[in-house]
């Protein structure tokens, strides 16, 4: 359906924006109001309520990159340089935001159509108001031509998952909906939005409900002690509440009370804790805690908006994130392209830039696969047009007849038509607007087959040079960082619950396994996004990268337990006990390690010479006589085994990924 509304759009929209332009333009300044239409329909378009709101600020935002890109182009050192530069920030600043990353494609396209077709200052402005005539008309256009839906699928799914959570609580039995909206967020191309208020709600309030539903699982798998009748009832009234403001975007409804009472709640609990069996009481509160934390993450956008853009960005900032690798690769390409077609002297640099985003992709092989489609369809355009030009000279009647069908094939690639094709279509649909705007240029397009050629070449050269082996290879690395971080956060939660450490040292390793599991999150969803790629199911995948957030949520509850345990009841273990919990820790971390193999090990790991440790390893350790530190003890290592059954269970997937990429890296 959403290839059929590009197609209808574009065909109606783009032939009618440069006929208006037309009027009151110069023909080759009108152009720009068709490629407006096409950019803006073709390669964006926005669902949900904030649509209409979203596409008006990409058309304000391309055409102020159209006036940038203008003052540009009368140095074509500058043009490179900066174009380059703008491009890396467009690209990598899409991580923190859906709609930045949704209109990176259009945002690069208008700054290089700008920047590589020379003009004077006196030509900007009427550059920028050909662009605006083509924004008018596309913003009506997706007003009225086939809407696209103002519901938010995620939300949707957000409250169906709250709604069976209490089902959950209620009869103890757990409910699909949860998983539905896990397979949906973590197969969602692109990352909800960062940057506006209500979209980062949904975000946070998305992770914490996948937390809840974990804890309601553990607590009803438990054969102790349950949730008491108040605490069943502050749990659920809370859940209401959240389910109601995230159903109703615009209520604010207080939690100040039930905030209140969840927290009298959990300390009753950590008291009852302390005085009973903490292995048989703590999977309650932990439900408790989660569940405060999806109030928090309910209220917490608009406070801490800022800082999670910044955490986000710092995050990636690595070359392993393959986001980072990617934004460098199209500025690098970018840049490359222009100064390639400014040294060769190519009549219509854009074209080589439009080449170059054309077949650009994450990995050579697939660079090299779709230059050869974008060749191969250049030729077809070209061929057809020249044809129709020799048998029908000077006859504009006809590029008009042509030019909305050419438009229409373009836009429904590549849902419906191969890509080969669309390359074609779109080369007889700027060469017929070539043909419209300058009909004495007969050798048009001879120019265009040569510029796109210069394009694809430099980009499957410098994709060959910058990212040989492409996503997968980013996904196998981050997959291995995850793992490790999160089993180095869970060593260190350990540690600093039965020894005395620094507490900075376990807060950057929280800080390093949070930002190791976004970067596996954004590389698993880049392999979504490739075309073409060698993979496992997509649940089989999502299994693989679920297990890291389990085992720094493990890490957050051991670590909640001894903060707990030290600063309201001052309880110090002494260094048997220490050692006898550390050990099986590092043990984990070692297994971690062997698993996702390559690893350097740690040489200060005790266990470093085990290969792998059963689960039965883990329960043969002699708790001390202490009425309190033996409960601790067993639920340490209940959650140990837990960790170590999901590296059982994910093990296959681990191994058919790492396969799976390697076989991917010994392609051509």
């Amino acid at each position: 359906m959403s290839a059929w509304r590009r197609a209808i759009r574009v065909a109606v929209v783009a032939p009618a924006a440069f006929a208006v332009a037309s009027v009151f333009l110069p023909a080759d300044t009108a152009l720009f109001a068709a490629f407006g239409s096409i950019i803006q329909i073709v390669f964006v378009d926005f669902a949900g309520p904030a649509r209409l709101a979203r596409t008006l600020g990409v058309a304000v935002a391309t055409s102020a990159l159209v006036a940038v890109g203008g003052l540009l182009s009368a140095s074509a050192v500058a043009a490179t340089i900066l174009v380059g530069v703008l491009a890396f920030l467009i690209a990598y600043g899409g991580i923190a935001s859906t709609s930045l990353a949704l209109a990176a494609s259009p945002l690069l396209l208008a700054l290089t159509l700008s920047a590589t077709v020379p003009a004077d200052v006196s030509d900007v402005l009427p550059r920028v108001a050909a662009w605006g005539t083509a924004s008018v008309l596309v913003i009506a256009a997706k007003a009225v031509i086939l809407p696209t839906a103002t519901d938010d699928p995620l939300r949707t799914k957000t409250v169906d998952a709250l709604d069976a959570i209490l089902r959950h609580i209620r009869t103890g039995q757990p409910q699909r909906e949860v998983e539905v909206l896990r397979h949906a967020y973590l197969t969602h191309p692109r990352r909800p939005d960062g940057f506006r208020p209500g979209r980062r709600r949904l975000l946070l309030v998305i992770d914490a409900v996948l937390s809840v539903d974990e804890a309601v699982g553990a607590v009803a798998a438990s054969p102790h002690e349950r949730l008491s009748a108040d605490e069943e009832d502050a749990v659920t009234d809370a859940i209401e509440l959240v389910r109601t403001r995230v159903d109703e975007a615009n209520r604010n409804d207080p939690l100040v009370d039930i905030r209140v009472r969840l927290e009298d709640a959990r300390e009753h609990r950590e008291r009852r804790s302390i005085r009973g069996a903490v292995d048989e009481s703590w999977p309650a509160h932990q439900l408790l805690r989660r569940v405060l934390r999806l109030l928090d993450a309910d209220v917490a956008a608009d406070t801490a908006r800022g800082r999670y853009v910044l955490e986000v960005l710092r995050s990636h900032w690595s070359w392993r994130s393959a986001w980072l690798r990617n934004s460098a690769r199209t500025s690098l390409t970018l840049a490359a392209s222009i100064a390639a077609a400014n040294v060769v002297g190519a009549e219509h640099a854009f074209w080589v830039a439009f080449g170059t985003l054309a077949v650009l992709r994450s990995n050579a092989a697939s660079t090299a696969r779709s230059a050869g489609q974008a060749i191969l369809g250049t030729v077809i355009g070209v061929i057809v047009v020249e044809l129709l030009l020799v048998v029908v000279p000077h006859a504009p009647w006809l590029a008009w007849a042509i030019l909305p069908f050419a438009l229409a094939v373009m836009a429904l690639a590549p849902e419906v038509l191969p890509f080969m094709l669309s390359q074609a279509a779109f080369s007889v649909a700027i060469l017929d607007l070539f043909v419209l705007a300058a009909p004495q240029q007969p050798t048009i397009g001879m120019v265009r087959f040569e510029d796109v050629l210069l394009g694809v070449g430099v980009s499957a050269c410098l994709g060959w040079l910058l990212w040989p082996r492409g996503v997968l290879t980013a996904f196998r690395s981050s997959v291995g960082a995850a793992y490790v971080a999160a089993a180095d956060y869970v060593v260190a939660a350990v540690r600093s619950t039965v020894e005395v450490t620094p507490p900075g040292d376990t807060l950057l390793r929280r800080r390093a396994a949070v930002a190791a599991g976004r970067r596996l999150d954004d590389a698993f969803r880049e392999v979504l996004l490739e075309r073409g790629s060698v993979s496992p199911s997509a649940t089989d995948m999502i299994r693989l990268i679920v297990a890291p957030t389990t085992a720094r949520e493990t890490a957050d509850a051991v670590l909640d337990l001894g903060a707990h345990l030290r600063n309201e009841h001052q309880l110090r273990t002494n260094d048997e006990h220490a050692r006898r919990l550390i050990a099986p820790a590092t043990a984990y971390r070692t297994d971690v390690r062997n698993r996702v193999g390559g690893l350097e090990r740690d040489e200060e790991d005790p266990a470093s010479a085990t290969n792998t440790i059963e689960p039965a390893g883990l329960t043969a350790m002699q708790a001390p006589d202490d009425a309190i530190t033996r409960p601790i003890e067993r639920w340490m290592t209940a959650q140990l085994q837990a960790l170590h059954a999901d590296m059982n269970e994910v093990s296959s997937c681990l191994s058919e990924t790492l396969k799976s990429t390697d076989s991917r890296s010994q392609r051509p």
